[in-house]
């Protein structure tokens, strides 16, 4: 996806990011995900310090770098602005609370990060320096680090990372045939199939779930397996990626009207020989297929594009027919010893994945599977997150 390069001629922002340094021992979230925040950063176009990044998290006691305070405090002196995210499970880091009070003493522009929405959630002691500080800002995000990025991201350039530019349609795709509610999925129905014009079938739920054609290609590079289970294939965009990466698919979805659309879709695309379309429960029809497949895709409905209204988006927010369980159903996968991933709501509570994963890892006693975490990918459009994929 095509992203602003940041203009050479504007001096780049140094950018000091605290992280409390339990963030993995208290399980506030993957650490992948605090990787993706400081990669957000330098996408919009910063230099930034993060000394957790030399942390080794691969270890079950990280090492952490061996830099001392007041190391620290001459970083932050240096830079232009501090990013500090201080609470971690309810409780302030003395550390990240210390560089927040040591910038604002400094008159250094400052950005505190915290989960929540109102005043209740500010600590005390940064009540203060918000009411007095002109230099000094609270940002809020709700389920996971990312989800308040953009306004974020407005407080330290001048201006974000621009959306892509979308071509000119012409006057005859001036109106979304299902409405405002669904425009912005409209409007980017090109990069969702980039064959659209060649007759693509479509409709209004199927073009609220399909994921970007160069996003699906990603994630099908990623997950490892000859012959994969696409368990909601919808339009049938995430089946195309991976057949045209030469693995076998069968693909599961419970409308038949929607499921005669993916084949269809898979036609235009050369690549409906490839795909096994199966009109069904995929929790039911899971036991038939599962010694064909060596990995498992997810992506079950969010509910539409109102999904995104919701504060936080947790795994029994999924929209499935019939008794399924998405939980119940990757917990099968991880015992069969599957590739996994699932596609979730940019809103999506990260802190479920850390959960699901301690179980699995409970039941699973073989000594040949990664327990350091689950891998989370963000996928975005300039300082837009659209959605994430997590892999078992």
């Amino acid at each position: 996806m095509s992203k602003r390069r940041p203009d050479k001629r504007k001096p780049r922002k140094r950018v000091f990011v605290a992280f409390p340094s339990k963030v993995l021992r208290d399980g506030e979230g993957p650490v992948d995900e605090y990787r993706q925040f400081v990669h957000q950063l330098r996408e919009i176009g910063c230099d930034v310090t993060c000394p957790l990044e030399d942390v080794n998290w691969s270890d079950r006691k990280p090492n952490r770098p061996q830099l001392t305070m007041k190391d620290r405090l001459k970083s932050i002196e240096t830079t232009d602005h501090l990013v500090a995210l201080p609470v971690v499970a309810g409780q302030c880091s003395p550390g990240v609370m210390g560089y927040t009070f040591y910038a604002a003493a400094k008159g250094i522009p400052t950005s505190v990060y915290l989960r929540g929405s109102n005043d209740l959630d500010v600590p005390w002691q940064l009540v203060g320096l918000r009411h007095n500080k002109s230099e000094f800002s609270i940002h809020f995000y709700q389920s996971n680090l990312l989800s308040g990025f953009a306004d974020l991201a407005g407080s330290i350039v001048d201006c974000s990372v621009e959306e892509p530019n979308v071509p000119d349609y012409g006057q005859d795709d001036a109106a979304c045939p299902f409405g405002d509610e669904y425009l912005d999925y409209w409007r980017h129905r090109r990069q969702l199939f980039s064959r659209w014009d060649e007759g693509i079938q479509y409709d209004d739920i199927g073009l609220s779930c399909i994921k970007p054609e160069s996003i699906a290609a990603e994630i099908a590079g990623q997950l490892g397996g000859e012959c994969v289970l696409d368990a909601f294939t919808g339009l049938g965009g995430n089946a195309i990626a991976f057949a045209l990466q030469k693995k076998k698919v069968i693909a599961f979805d419970t409308c038949k009207p929607r499921l005669k659309m993916a084949r269809h879709n898979a036609g235009l695309y050369g690549v409906a020989d490839q795909i096994q379309f199966v009109h069904g429960d995929v929790f039911e029809g899971w036991k038939k297929v599962r010694d064909q497949v060596h990995a498992v895709y997810l992506d079950p409905s969010w509910g539409g594009p109102l999904y995104s209204s919701r504060r936080t988006f947790r795994f029994q927010d999924f929209e499935t027919e019939g008794k399924g369980d998405v939980r119940i159903f990757l917990a099968n996968a991880y015992k069969d010893k599957k590739n996994i991933c699932i596609s979730l709501p940019k809103n999506f509570d990260t802190r479920e994945l850390t959960d699901l994963h301690g179980g699995l890892v409970a039941i699973d006693h073989s000594n040949d599977r990664d327990e350091s975490g689950i891998r989370l990918s963000w996928h975005t459009r300039g300082t837009k997150v659209l959605f994430m994929t997590a892999f078992f």
